[in-house]
């Protein structure tokens, strides 16, 4: 696998796209996430939601999940906040909603993405529940997103009421699939 992360060039504050290509097995999957960045004062509030199933083995076994969340870690500001939330046939919190103040607070953070692993089923929902309760319990005013990276196969069928939170509180869900065996249509929903 690789990923190239192609930022755009940034003159001013303000809203810039993130152009996604994906390189599998010879051949080039291409995204663009529209506004997908806002550089400039505002904060964001930041729940990676990471999938951890057995099927990780297989289609992630370079852990490009994890180095595309740390990469992410990286470009955030003093002031914003990330939760990292693990999921497979249950979720966990790895690391509570934690501002950043400083570099140490962004190796914890991480250092709680190192902690991903990949054993289990997959049940999306389960991750989306406890991300919402993360971004929820914030005492910031800061924006709020979730970011899903999932192989992408439900177990079960999906319960689409856990998106009735996100819809309310207006927080976008930006979905990335991990491989081409991944369900589109269902994350494309769930981003919808």
């Amino acid at each position: 696998y690789e990923i190239k992360f192609i930022p755009p060039k940034v003159d001013a504050q303000g809203e810039y796209d993130i152009n996604v290509s994906v390189i599998y097995n010879g051949k080039i999957y291409s995204y663009v996430v529209k506004n997908g960045l806002t550089y400039g004062t505002e904060n964001v509030d930041v729940a990676l939601i990471i999938d951890s199933s057995g099927s990780m083995v297989d289609n992630d076994p370079y852990g490009i999940r994890k180095a595309g969340a740390k990469l992410l870690v990286d470009k955030l500001d003093v002031g914003d906040a990330v939760t990292v939330v693990d999921f497979d046939s249950s979720a966990k919190v790895l690391m509570p909603l934690r501002v950043i103040y400083n570099e140490s607070d962004k190796e914890a953070i991480k250092n709680a993405i190192d902690k991903v692993d990949s054993s289990g089923g997959t049940i999306i929902e389960g991750g989306l529940n406890e991300g919402y309760k993360q971004l929820n319990s914030s005492t910031t005013n800061n924006r709020k997103v979730a970011i899903l990276l999932t192989d992408g196969e439900n177990n079960n069928p999906f319960d689409y009421t856990v998106l009735d939170n996100y819809k309310n509180d207006n927080i976008p869900i930006y979905t990335i699939a991990l491989t081409g065996s991944a369900d589109e249509d269902l994350l494309k929903q769930i981003a919808s």
